[in-house]
């Protein structure tokens, strides 16, 4: 073997090694992706992004008690957190993350005709 093709021979691997590292942390990231779906989603620090959408998300929150987790009402044109749908009620707390909510439970023999909506 010639010193040429040794380095070609080397090169192949390296480009085949470089493929397959990149292959592992795009696995990595979705095995990351799924535990956060498995878990009911993970929890965004408010440092890092807000909500996109008008909606109810969990939120940790803290006061002099220590760290507390709710639900909360977050308008992305007001940027603010209110308690309250009618948004008359402000969150007046240093919220630290949020995360959206969980889909809720639905027992096996739940369906329209098994009383969806009862009591409301």
């Amino acid at each position: 073997m010639t010193l040429e093709m040794a380095i070609e021979k080397y090169e192949r691997k390296r480009e085949r090694s470089a493929r397959r590292m990149e292959a592992y942390r795009r696995l990595a990231g979705w095995l990351r992706e799924l535990e956060g779906l498995r878990s009911g989603g993970r929890w965004i620090p408010v440092e890092e992004a807000s909500p996109a959408g008008h909606e109810t998300y969990n939120i940790t929150y803290g006061n002099r008690t220590g760290l507390h987790c709710d639900s909360a009402v977050y308008n992305p044109s007001l940027k603010k957190w209110f308690w309250d749908e009618s948004e008359e009620t402000e969150v007046a707390r240093r919220i630290y993350a949020w995360r959206p909510l969980p889909e809720p439970y639905r027992p096996p023999a739940y369906s329209m005709a098994a009383g969806e909506g009862e009591g409301e």
